[in-house]
């Protein structure tokens, strides 16, 4: 394969020298032929700005040093325009490639060819599917191709159209009007046998298709034939590709670092041939698999760098997939302001590209996040306003999410017998759609409702698979969920120490991960991070050394410091964590610490003990009069 590729380049460098000797000779017609054949050349050995300088020159010969005849004149430009479409998509030059497009569209009226005015409608049909995001206009201009296609009995073209289509109805969320128009085209090259180039791009046109319908097994059988095929042609853009859709049917098992593999080798195989557009999607996906191992720095950073690259490209559909993405994110790590920001950034940009699914999904974050941090009514107002497409929605994921908030809900309002049932539905959305770890979490959030309903062995059979799935895999998703519910579950048993312990870790290095002490705080302020930290400090006896007055002291008054003695306290015990009621483990924490002062010759302040608590002077007062009242304390 390397001698291979050796002579190409060598063969191609020949082609260039002969093309500029040529040029600098003014022998145009020459100087045309073999600069087109170099930048071809370019072209097929993945050297992408070449190939476009190569076009560029060729064009240039073509209208100010060789003119020809208008009919061939014509067909030149033809053949030099639509050969530079995929490379100005590839690198990201959106701008060019709209005026390009504005020369083909004159192109075509003045072409007598039918399957040249099929080409130039597909065009133009890729260019609003992919880099304006209008997928509507995208379907129309890839059927007036197809009718031409049919007409005329030109079945390349007609696949080319059903590629088009479907790949316009799987991302306007129609999987199955995607899949049986791809399904289409497959079948077309399959019979013509002669485009294997074309018979891979439909291959991983159906790869993402399958995945989309759930069905994991069939796509991962395609994905492993479509490799093979890549490397037999050589094809670097369509193994980089494949390396991508294996990496999203690895997440969807939730297998994260076989899938960071797989991104990894995408992302070297489009920087090396200048794919900028693919590099800022696959670096993209590089943080979503280290958000989903809760690497946070890591993910904001690559999510952040990605999208400054889809920004500079314009690509509207990439921008506004990073907005969903980076919201769920910021909203993850607790950091709320940000997270809203990008969410109405999504929103608005949704509406503009009228792509309702982005705005479904964008509303449903929001209010996942406002649910877990405890903002119970604003969470709800958005659950009901999006209740009724949530409840239809086509997209099995989006409509999964739903019911997952829905149930998250419920069970905060002390409605676990529905609660159960919501995380059932989603589990079984979710199932289908072979997402593993999103089962995971929501058998375990079914088992944590089940628990609060009295129902211990049900819940502790589920709770206990879903910690096996977890343990199994490096990542997933409600991680510090699954692993809080299983304690809590447990603690009826024995106390779940080991699972806690496990827990706390995973957060505090997650916590460790992000770039700013505040939003540590943040991250730790959480309603369950927060619960999860307390229960291992519950679990790990905090003794603290502290200087109290002597028992003999003046209670009225400043204490000098000849009065005051080192004393040994335990403000945190494991026992504290068998009290539910946080004023009586208070309480308890009291008449320990005074004990525990007594017995080494001290008596601390009201102060003293609202410092060791963290509590308020005046709660600590409380708390002793209710003591003194019922005996505890005299």
């Amino acid at each position: 394969v390397i001698r291979e590729e050796t002579a190409q380049q060598s063969t191609a460098e020949h082609i260039s020298q002969i093309a500029y000797h040529y040029r600098q000779g003014e022998q145009w017609a020459d100087a045309l032929h073999y600069t087109l054949q170099a930048a071809g050349q370019a072209h097929r050995l993945h050297a992408l700005t070449a190939a476009l300088d190569g076009y560029a020159a060729a064009r240039q010969i073509l209208e100010q040093q060789h003119p020809l005849p208008i009919y061939e004149a014509d067909q030149m430009r033809y053949r030099i325009l639509v050969a530079r479409q995929p490379l100005l998509f590839l690198t990201g030059q959106a701008a060019q490639q709209a005026v390009e497009l504005a020369a083909l569209r004159q192109l075509a009226h003045r072409l007598p060819d039918p399957a040249q005015q099929a080409d130039i409608l597909l065009k133009e049909a890729d260019f609003m599917a992919k880099v304006r995001a209008e997928q509507a206009t995208a379907v129309t201009l890839a059927q007036q191709a197809l009718a031409l296609a049919e007409q005329h009995n030109l079945p390349r073209r007609a696949a080319e159209a059903w590629s088009v289509i479907g790949e316009a109805r799987h991302v306007q969320g129609a999987y199955q009007e995607s899949a049986a128009a791809l399904q289409q085209a497959v079948t077309i090259w399959e019979t013509l046998g002669d485009s294997p180039q074309a018979l891979l791009g439909a291959y991983l046109q159906l790869l993402y298709s399958e995945r989309m319908n759930g069905r994991w097994a069939e796509g991962k059988a395609l994905a492993q034939k479509l490799i093979t095929l890549a490397q037999a042609a050589d094809d670097q853009m369509t193994q980089g590709n494949t390396h991508v859709a294996l990496a999203s049917f690895y997440i969807d098992q939730g297998d994260y670092q076989a899938a960071e593999r797989a991104y990894n080798a995408a992302l070297a195989i489009f920087r090396r041939i200048g794919a900028r557009l693919h590099e800022a999607r696959a670096l993209a996906n590089l943080g979503y698999t280290h958000w989903a191992l809760r690497h946070y720095g890591q993910a904001i950073e690559m999510k952040e760098a990605a999208l400054l690259i889809f920004r500079e490209l314009d690509n509207q559909k990439s921008i506004l997939l990073s907005y969903l993405n980076l919201a769920a994110l910021y909203y993850d790590v607790g950091q709320m302001a940000q997270g809203a920001a990008y969410t109405a950034q999504g929103l608005t940009l949704a509406q503009q590209l009228a792509l309702p699914n982005y705005s479904l999904a964008l509303s449903l974050g929001r209010a996942q996040a406002l649910i877990s941090q405890g903002m119970l009514a604003e969470g709800a107002a958005i659950l009901d306003e999006i209740a009724p497409l949530a409840e239809v929605e086509e997209e099995l994921h989006t409509r999964a999410g739903y019911w997952a908030a829905r149930g998250m809900w419920l069970g905060e309002n002390g409605r676990f017998a529905q609660a159960a049932a919501a995380f059932v539905q989603a589990a079984d959305l979710f199932t289908q759609e072979g997402y593993t770890d999103f089962v995971t979490a929501m058998r375990s959030f079914q088992a944590f409702a089940l628990w609060r309903m009295g129902e211990h062995e049900h819940a502790l059979a589920l709770s206990t698979q879903a910690m096996d799935t977890l343990e199994q895999t490096p990542g997933g998703e409600f991680i510090a969920e699954i692993y809080w519910h299983h304690a809590q579950i447990h603690s009826h048993l024995s106390p779940a120490t080991d699972t806690v312990q496990k827990g706390y870790t995973l957060l505090a290095q997650q916590a460790d991960s992000l770039p700013d002490p505040s939003w540590q705080e943040a991250f730790w302020a959480r309603p369950i991070h927060r619960a999860m930290r307390t229960a291992w400090q519950a679990i790990h006896s905090q003794c603290v050394r502290v200087w109290l007055p002597r028992m003999e002291t003046p209670v009225a008054g400043r204490t000098a410091v000849s009065l005051r003695i080192e004393v040994e306290w335990t403000p945190i015990h494991p026992d504290d964590a068998q009290i539910s009621d946080k004023v009586a483990r208070r309480r308890q924490q009291i008449m320990r610490l005074l004990a525990e002062a007594e017995k080494q010759g001290a008596r601390p302040t009201i102060a003293d003990l609202a410092a060791a608590l963290g509590s308020s002077q005046p709660t600590i007062k409380r708390d002793l009069a209710a003591l003194r009242q019922t005996g505890d304390l005299t």
